[in-house]
Formats: structure tokens, C-alpha cells, sequence
């Protein structure tokens, strides 16, 4: 019995490893093989070992506080990736102020709870919109014109979509939506 305990155990911990590994990796295979204007992405690969640091002690603590840890550890998680980008020679830097991202994220889950679901665009976009302001790229900044309107009815549309092709236009639906907040159109 015991034995069979650590088996469990051991496999949940390789499972786990794992999935923080592709995570990582497959942002950094992603941007990687990305480049705009002749400018090639990099991910550099030493944050891997800060990321799986986090990654656990978050998941530990999120557990540990019924979840309210998680969009501190998301933001930490997030300043890990964009602080190992770099475009060309430039580096990202990512300044989130944790403590203006945990209230509106958990203000936004609790809306969106309250709500059935119908507040979901619109915290989707202001928690986008905050991560964008963080972001810097030598003195360059980011933002989005997008709307939670604009998200609410894109949300609507892919719902009837998926709906009427029996969810064969997921992948189609996904890239419309993710072009659409990112551009704002």
C-alpha cells in the first residue's frame, strides 16, 4: 500500500513538472520561431528554473488560500516570461503593481460569479489592459483600444458558432478572439 502511495505521488510530481515545462517551453518555442518586420523574438532559456520556482510556491499557496494567491502568482509568472523576451537586442520589462492586479482580478472573478458569467468580457479586457500598461520595450508602451462590449459580442457570436458546428470552429473561433483583443478590431 505504501508503495503504491509514492508511485502516485512520484507520477504526480513528474505530471506536474511536466506540464510547467510545456507551459514555458511552448511560449518560448511560440516566440522563438516569431519575428516582425525582419526583428526575430527570443525566449531566453535560463528562466525555465525562476518559473518552475514560482509556479510551485503558487500553486501551493493558491491552494492554500482557496485560490485567492493565483493572480499574484499569474503576475509574477508573468513578469518571468516577458523579463526572458527580448525583440532583437531589446528586452521586455514587465512592472505590474501585485496589489492593483489582485483586487481588480479578484474583484472581476467575483463579478463575473455574481453575475452568472455576463461581467467576464469586461474583466477579460481590463485585466488585459492592465498587463499591456506593465509592459515596456525600451521607452516603448502598450495598449488596446478593445472594449468589453466589443468582447461581449465576439463572446456571443463564438457561442452560437460553436453551437451551430458542434464545436468542429474551436481552433477558427479562439484565434478570432485572441486577434481581437489584441488589436482591439
Amino acid at each position: 500500500f505504501p508503495v503504491t502511495i509514492f508511485k502516485g505521488f512520484l507520477g504526480a510530481l513528474v505530471a506536474f513538472f511536466s506540464y510547467v515545462r510545456v507551459q514555458y517551453g511552448a511560449r518560448a518555442y511560440q516566440l522563438n520561431c516569431t519575428s516582425f518586420k525582419g526583428i526575430r523574438f527570443r525566449v531566453d532559456p535560463n528562466g525555465m528554473g525562476d518559473f518552475f520556482k514560482v509556479y510551485l510556491k503558487g500553486s501551493i499557496l493558491s491552494f492554500m488560500t482557496l485560490f485567492l494567491y493565483a493572480p499574484i502568482m499569474d503576475s509574477q509568472l508573468d513578469k518571468i516570461r516577458w523579463e526572458n523576451t527580448s525583440f532583437g537586442t531589446f528586452r521586455f520589462r514587465y512592472n505590474i503593481n501585485q496589489k492593483e492586479f489582485f483586487i481588480q482580478s479578484n474583484f472581476g472573478m467575483f463579478l463575473t460569479f455574481i453575475t452568472l458569467g455576463l461581467y467576464y468580457p469586461w474583466f477579460v479586457i481590463n485585466r488585459h489592459r492592465l498587463r499591456l500598461k506593465a509592459l515596456k520595450l525600451k521607452d516603448l508602451g502598450f495598449d488596446t483600444t478593445a472594449s468589453g462590449f466589443e468582447y461581449f459580442i465576439v463572446t456571443i457570436k463564438s457561442m452560437l458558432v460553436m453551437i451551430c458546428t458542434f464545436g468542429l470552429a474551436a481552433p477558427w473561433i479562439d484565434t478570432d478572439a485572441e486577434v481581437r483583443i489584441v488589436t482591439g478590431k
